[in-house]
């Protein structure tokens, strides 16, 4: 949960982290009083780190050491959170692509990013596998194929899922 917070690419409230990882609030609300010497969480606001020198510290192996945050696994889980969200949204209502970015939740607007720098686990493969199947053939069909957002999206999804098959045909995965 911790290494989530640290590399989300944005804090968020309370309400956003709970669809992101899909917990209910009394869940989530216990292991951030956890954290909370070095998480504020007011209940309102953000959900943010107290400072950035902690993110600095976590992702540094040698100051961290056992403490260490491995940012491609962080971004695995986060890639995962946002491919997930996605899926559960577009399977309840009609996929709408709002014209501007500032319009989506937290999940549509950096699930590329994260995938990006994402180790490829079996379970991101998955769910990469179903979102392309489900919610994607829906985003490619929809009228509003001009969006500048979309046309993004999709360009750095297909970008980053030929990177992942080039290094996974590397491994011989």
């Amino acid at each position: 949960m911790l290494a989530s917070i640290i590399y989300l690419k944005k804090p968020l409230p309370l309400t956003e982290l709970q669809d992101l990882f899909h917990a209910d609030k009394r869940s989530l609300a216990m292991m951030l009083e956890a954290f909370s010497p070095v998480i504020l969480n007011d209940g309102v606001g953000r959900v943010e780190i107290y400072h950035a020198s902690l993110r600095d510290f976590m992702i540094n192996p040698l100051r961290s050491k056992q403490y260490h945050i491995d940012h491609a696994r962080a971004d695995e889980h986060l890639a995962c959170c946002c491919l997930d969200f996605i899926i559960r949204q577009d399977s309840i209502r009609t996929p709408a692509i709002p014209a501007s970015p500032r319009d989506l939740p937290y999940p549509y607007r950096v699930w590329f990013f994260h995938l990006y720098h994402a180790y490829p686990s079996s379970k991101l493969r998955n769910l990469l596998a179903l979102f392309a199947d489900k919610t994607l053939q829906h985003w490619i069909q929809a009228p509003d194929i001009d969006n500048f957002v979309l046309a993004h999206d999709v360009r750095s999804a297909r970008n980053t899922c030929l990177s992942l098959v080039t290094v996974l045909n590397m491994l011989n995965y």
